[in-house]
């Protein structure tokens, strides 16, 4: 394995009422690609949900907690990206685990090439109902006022949010729900060489002109699934739970 080997993944969604998806994650963790990775980028929706700070209290991912914290204190560079489930991710959980959060997005250059991270909804561009809804949840007003709820009452809330999305995503177009080829081509016209994000579940690799790439990552909650950076190249590749 190289040592110069880069891994990231997304949309683990993690759950506590779906403890395979953490056992699957963890296995992952003590794997020989993870293990010998320089660097990990986590693409958002490791959580299926998160209320903020007050998770930290929870049992929830008390697990997966420990984990992080245990491999970041050996050195292992663990980076976050927000997703749409886990955006309220804050400096606590850095504090918690170890973890560097990133935000929403990221620009870091590998093999001189320059590589544009994010979650991917930010380029579902199509999806106006879901992009306004975007906006109105991450402002600091509404965060502000979810954060001083109760854990309990917050948790409650969480729940109802993710079900009623859940739903709304089933009866959205094609269209809606994935990357527009116009929100891609704005970052290469940017100077962009390769953009990798998750959020749309499926794992896919496009080439456009002048050797743009675009990487989607299919969802490690689904099959394990993540993109490789070693030996000058990029793999998508799957972690077979043993």
């Amino acid at each position: 394995m190289a040592s110069d080997s880069i891994i990231f993944f997304s949309d683990a969604h993690l759950s506590a009422n779906l403890p395979a998806k953490t056992a699957h994650i963890l296995d992952f963790f003590a794997s020989a690609d993870f293990s010998n990775a320089k660097a990990v980028y986590i693409l958002g929706d490791l959580f299926d949900f998160w209320i903020g700070p007050k998770h930290l209290e929870l049992p929830d991912y008390k697990d997966v907690f420990a984990a992080l914290e245990s491999l970041t204190k050996k050195g292992k560079r663990i980076n976050f990206l927000f997703g749409n489930r886990d955006f309220l991710v804050d400096k606590s959980f850095s504090t918690e685990t170890g973890v560097k959060i990133l935000g929403e997005s990221h620009e870091l250059k590998i093999g001189g090439k320059k590589i544009w991270l994010t979650h991917g909804d930010l380029l579902c561009t199509l999806d106006k109902d879901y992009q306004s809804y975007r906006r109105l949840a991450r402002s600091k007003l509404v965060k502000s006022a979810y954060g001083s709820i109760p854990q309990k009452a917050s948790y409650a809330i969480g729940k109802k949010l993710r079900n009623l999305s859940t739903s709304l995503v089933s009866k959205k177009s094609y269209q809606e729900k994935t990357i527009t080829p116009k929100a891609v081509n704005a970052l290469f016209k940017k100077g962009i060489d390769i953009i990798i994000c998750g959020h749309i579940h499926n794992a896919l690799h496009e080439t456009a002109d002048n050797n743009k790439e675009l990487f989607t990552l299919g969802a490690f909650g689904n099959g394990g699934h993540y993109l490789i950076y070693e030996e000058g190249n990029f793999k998508l590749k799957q972690h077979h739970f043993q």
